[in-house]
């Protein structure tokens, strides 16, 4: 019989109930240990087969895969679609998981490669603005999961839209820079105020765009502050 819950206390104690035993007669066999996660992602509960204790018990499950592995399977058999295809499907099929784990109603909008090695992701859903955070706390979190695990993985960067917030951010920036542009026309050059995240990234990406016979770098304070 498997049984999930949230702990493995909750998981004794439900097979009692149902194998009318006391919890010393049940044995378990852990198929996945329950986490708590990181943020609201990756929060998992414990699943176990459960029997009374018996020495011709023989486990159900012993040879089944994990949807994960089911789904690495079944990619792995379509030959019919380009690489760059293949890259999109796989990421797709990881951004799904990724967000079923998670605690929040939002799905999967698009997935589409950009120019320069660039991938954009949009989710939207009814918990949107929860999985932006407060001033985008969540957002940045996860964008920096998402960036170090498709570039270890595909060597591509992420372009990430949860609702508006990325085009937010983009209209901010945009709005911002026209007074930094004016005192590098004036000046030759010029610093931007502390910036961080998205905005740093997006600063940074527009300023080489514009200028592209100058330096544009990232410096950093005595603070940490960039």
């Amino acid at each position: 019989m498997r049984i999930e819950a949230a702990t493995l206390e909750e998981i004794y104690t439900k097979a009692a109930l149902k194998l009318e035993c006391s919890v010393n007669e049940i044995d378990i066999e852990i198929i996945q240990a329950p986490t708590e996660g990181v943020l609201g992602f990756f929060k998992k509960n414990a699943i176990v087969e459960v029997s009374k204790k018996s020495s011709s018990k023989i486990s159900p499950v012993s040879n089944k895969p994990t949807p994960q592995k089911e789904y690495k399977q079944d990619y792995k058999k379509d030959t019919s679609i380009s690489s760059s295809n293949k890259m999109i499907s796989e990421m797709e099929g990881i951004l799904k998981i990724l967000l079923d784990k998670s605690c929040f109603d939002v799905e999967l909008i698009e997935v589409k490669e950009l120019k320069d090695g660039e991938v954009y992701i949009q989710i939207d859903g009814k918990d949107a603005p929860l999985m932006i955070g407060k001033e985008g706390y969540r957002y940045k979190a996860l964008s920096y999961l998402l960036y170090n695990m498709f570039k270890a993985k595909f060597n591509v960067s992420i372009k990430l839209e949860v609702a508006q917030f990325l085009e937010k951010q983009e209209n901010y920036i945009d709005n911002y820079l026209i007074i930094v542009k004016e005192k590098i026309e004036k000046f030759g050059r010029a610093n931007t105020r502390v910036l961080d995240g998205v905005l740093l990234k997006l600063a940074l990406e527009k300023l080489r765009a514009s200028y592209k016979d100058k330096y544009v770098g990232i410096k950093t304070n005595r603070d940490g502050e960039k």
